[in-house]
């Protein structure tokens, strides 16, 4: 069996002496989409910190393509082609649609390279061809979501690292974001590791769910399997 795209093993990571991940282990596979749910102050996000090099590992091992990453910095673990999407704000928006799929692909040594990777974006996303020129500030909350994919697209990442991609967003926006999170899924064979608040919505879109409670594993499978615990489902569907 192939080894996973992403493997963290026994990970002990918080910041400074308080400790918020307890030993956690996952495992993410090349072009599927895996989702982190749990309770506010589970670790979800302190995890893909982790992973991004934002924080230093305590104990535990990140390995990546095979490759032991632990420890590594924000700009080498990016030179992977892992790319980390905080919570919040993801564009700049003084800054045109184009300006900003340009500081997507800033890491892009050759400027023909920047053009072909910005011409699939707009391929993926015509509207943002059409906005190319416009103040990415000034377009709606589903486009700017559509800007945030293409930069996110311009590295040519492996993996994408998404932390609550639906947080303060419209409930039609939030449909928008995750019908593009599928599409760059399929179309694009992207592979994505998303922390998410929105339980329902992850567990449709998702290939494998884990669960972090008190900094630890709870819970690791399919989607339909989750559904199939009805302490599970009690628990942690209305979080």
């Amino acid at each position: 069996m192939a080894e996973p795209l992403l493997t963290v093993d026994n990970l002990v990571a918080g910041y400074g002496r308080l400790e918020i991940l307890h030993g956690v282990s996952l495992r993410v596979e090349a072009g599927k989409i895996t989702g982190i749910i749990g309770p506010n102050g589970s670790g979800k996000s302190t995890l893909l910190k982790t992973i991004a090099g934002l924080l230093t590992p305590q104990q535990g091992r990140i390995r990546f393509q095979g490759v032991d990453i632990t420890g590594l910095t924000p700009h080498e673990i990016l030179r992977h082609g892992i790319m980390f999407m905080p919570q919040g704000q993801r564009i700049f928006p003084r800054l045109t649609v184009q300006e900003n799929l340009q500081m997507g692909g800033y890491s892009l040594a050759q400027s023909a390279e920047v053009n072909q990777r910005m011409g699939a974006v707009f391929r993926l996303f015509p509207i943002l061809q059409e906005k190319a020129h416009q103040l990415a500030g000034e377009l709606s909350g589903g486009q700017q979501a559509m800007v945030s994919f293409g930069m996110a697209m311009m590295s040519r990442p492996r993996l994408i690292l998404l932390d609550e991609p639906s947080a303060g967003l419209a409930p039609r926006i939030i449909q928008t974001v995750f019908e593009r999170i599928a599409e760059l899924n399929r179309g694009e064979g992207m592979t994505f590791l998303i922390v998410e608040q929105n339980i329902r919505k992850i567990m449709e879109v998702a290939d494998t769910v884990y669960i972090l409670d008190k900094g630890e594993n709870v819970f690791s499978g399919r989607p339909e399997e989750m559904r199939s615990r009805e302490e599970l489902m009690a628990l942690y569907l209305h979080l």
